[in-house]
C-alpha cells in the first residue's frame, strides 16, 4: 500500500493526500458524519441502497470527488480524500479524463 493517495486531472497530478495524516478532530467527525449518514443508505446508480456494501460505499465517496473536483472544492476535496484514506486505504490514485461534459475514472488499487 502507498502511502498517499493521488488524483490526476487529464494526466496531471492535481492533489496528494498522506494517508498516513492523522485526523484532526473534526475531520473525524466529518469521516464518521459521512459513514451514519451512508448507514442510513445512499442512492448509487439511481437506486436506492438501504445497506451499501463498503465497496459501495466507495464508489458513491468516489462519486462526490468528482463532484468537488469539477466545481473546485478544496475542503471537499480534502474531507472525502480523507474518508478514502481511511476506508479505501488500498486505493493509490484517481486518473480522471475530462472530456468536455463528461468525464472517465480510472482507479489504481496497490
Amino acid at each position: 500500500m502507498a502511502d498517499k493517495l493521488r488524483i490526476f486531472v487529464s494526466g496531471a497530478e492535481t492533489h496528494v493526500f498522506d494517508k498516513r495524516e492523522g485526523l484532526a478532530r473534526m475531520q473525524f467527525a466529518y469521516v464518521q458524519r459521512m459513514q451514519d449518514d451512508m448507514d442510513r443508505g445512499i442512492t448509487f446508480n439511481g437506486e436506492r441502497l438501504h445497506s451499501p456494501t463498503q465497496d459501495q460505499r466507495t464508489q458513491f465517496v468516489i462519486g462526490q470527488l468528482l463532484e468537488a473536483l469539477m466545481i473546485n472544492d478544496s475542503r471537499g476535496i480534502s474531507m472525502l480524500c480523507r474518508y478514502l484514506a481511511q476506508h479505501a486505504p488500498g486505493l493509490n490514485a484517481l486518473h480522471v479524463e475530462e472530456d468536455g461534459d463528461e468525464y472517465s475514472v480510472e482507479l489504481d488499487w496497490g
